[in-house]
Order: C-alpha cells, then sequence, then structure tokens
C-alpha cells in the first residue's frame, strides 16, 4: 500500500521593514504528496529557495484528502493569511505552533533523509515602502539596550493576528490592548513595567507600535477610524 504524506514547504519568507520594526512572513505551501522528493523538485523550478520544513504520515484511517482538510483547517488558526493552499505566518513562533499541533495528530517524518538535496540557498527580503515613524526611534534606541527578559514588538505580532482573527467584528487598538494585557499581565517582567517618557509601560508602548507596524505593513487594515481588522 502506498502511502500519503502531508508537507509543509516553505515557498518563501519575507522581511517587511527593518531593524526593530521589521516583519518575517514565511508563506507555507501545505499539501499531500506520494513522494516528496518529486514534490520538492517540483516546488524547487519555480521557488528555488523552497524548502521542506515539515512531513507527517497521513492518518491511515483518513482519506488523503480529508487528512489534508484537517491540517488546513489548523493552519488557517495560526496563519493570518489563506490563499489557497499557500498560508501566510507571522514569524517562527506561529509556524511553530501549528507544527507542534500537528504533530500531536499525525505521525512526524524525520526530515534529515529529505532535506540534504534540497537545503534553500538564500532568504528573499525587501524593504517596506514605508518605515515606521520616526518619532520610534528613541523608543527602539532604548529598547535595544536591554538585556532583561522583555516583551518585543515580533512578540506581540502573533497574539494581534490571532485576537483580530477571533473577532466578528473590528476592534480599537485599547481594545487590542486589554486582550493582550489578559494574556500577558502575569509574565510581564519589572522592564516590561517600566513607565517610559510617554507615560506608558513598556510593554504597552511596544505593543502599540507593533499594530502601527502591522497597520503599515498593510497587514491589518482600518475599517473606520481606530478600528482594525485583518487585511481580507
Amino acid at each position: 500500500m502506498i502511502k500519503s504524506f502531508i508537507y509543509s514547504i516553505k515557498i518563501s519568507e519575507l522581511s517587511q521593514g527593518s531593524g526593530a520594526n521589521q516583519i518575517k512572513i514565511l508563506k507555507i505551501k501545505i499539501g499531500k504528496s506520494n513522494d516528496t522528493n518529486s514534490t520538492m523538485r517540483q516546488y524547487r523550478r519555480s521557488s528555488p529557495d523552497a524548502e521542506l520544513m515539515g512531513l507527517w504520515e497521513a492518518n491511515p484511517s483518513l482519506k488523503p484528502l480529508d487528512c489534508e482538510k484537517g491540517v488546513h483547517m489548523l493552519a488557517e488558526k495560526y496563519a493570518y493569511k489563506r490563499d489557497s493552499e499557500v498560508f501566510s505566518f507571522i514569524g517562527d513562533d506561529s509556524y511553530k505552533k501549528f507544527e507542534e499541533n500537528v504533530n500531536h495528530l499525525l505521525k512526524p517524518i524525520n526530515l534529515q533523509k529529505h532535506t540534504e538535496d534540497y537545503a534553500p540557498k538564500k532568504i528573499l527580503s525587501f524593504e517596506g515602502s514605508e518605515k515606521v515613524y520616526n518619532q520610534t526611534k528613541n523608543f527602539v534606541a532604548s529598547k535595544t539596550h536591554i538585556s532583561v527578559p522583555h516583551y518585543k514588538m515580533e512578540d506581540f505580532y502573533p497574539m494581534i493576528i490571532e485576537i483580530l482573527k477571533a473577532q466578528n467584528a473590528p476592534l480599537k487598538r485599547k481594545e487590542i490592548v486589554a486582550k493582550v494585557e489578559e494574556q500577558i499581565y502575569d509574565k510581564l517582567s519589572d522592564a516590561d513595567k517600566e513607565v517610559l517618557k510617554g507615560g506608558n509601560q513598556r510593554w504597552k508602548e511596544t505593543l502599540l507600535w507593533a499594530i502601527t507596524n502591522l497597520a503599515k505593513q498593510k497587514i491589518i487594515i482600518s475599517k473606520s477610524k481606530n478600528q482594525w481588522e485583518l487585511k481580507k
């Protein structure tokens, strides 16, 4: 009996913005195959940097197509955008959460023998059309010198995405802040709670700039004044 596999292939990794405002977007193709080596060769023709990220044995009690659909449904929970079988994840953490959950549902396959011939050659990157406001310079400069644990903008991107995905209506900034605070309040460090010149605690200031950065990169959009939702 021919085995079927569910795979995740990184077809591109894009970096929008620069410095502390940089947002990494992973575009992952999730599908099914009986021959992953052949599948990788196919993707490398159009995407030379394609990389096999995850491989799982399809559930033998299900049709491969049904198994694939189930993994797609799970990916929708962690990705901020879906285009057919290609899912866009903000940063590595969102993808890792997805992968960890698939590992609980399907048998993971050791990738070493599958990836030896398909290592990526480079990472694609581009600068966003605009840099985040110049007013962030002092804040970013002070933040980069902190040596103790604290929340960074890249920590907040997946939280913001998940919160907006769960809503049926746009949210105001203060509503996003309140929902994030519910998740992290007990984990805040002394550095996070430090009050900055503008009057906000560091974690809140970082979160507000994370919202601004996602908006600048057009990952979230404003439906009306201070009403935010994911770009469709």
